[in-house]
């Protein structure tokens, strides 16, 4: 059984940024959690229904100062 590889690449400055990144990967919001840390948002595959194979994520979390951790 596979597991997840999660990794950091990218530091979003506010919302707009992150909003953009997931529109160019093609990605739509799937959930929304409260974290000790802040926000944490989970974006999947916009083709999901389509194509259920596919295992592209992306996961932001909402620092206290503002800025995101894709």
């Amino acid at each position: 059984m596979s597991t997840r590889i999660w990794q950091e690449f990218f530091l979003c400055k506010d919302e707009d940024e992150l909003l953009t990144i997931t529109k160019e990967n093609n990605t739509c919001k799937k959930r929304t959690g409260q974290q000790d840390y802040g926000l944490c948002y989970t974006y999947i595959c916009s083709a999901y229904r389509k194509y259920p194979l596919c295992k592209f994520q992306l996961k932001a979390k909402q620092s206290s100062d503002g800025t995101y951790k894709l």
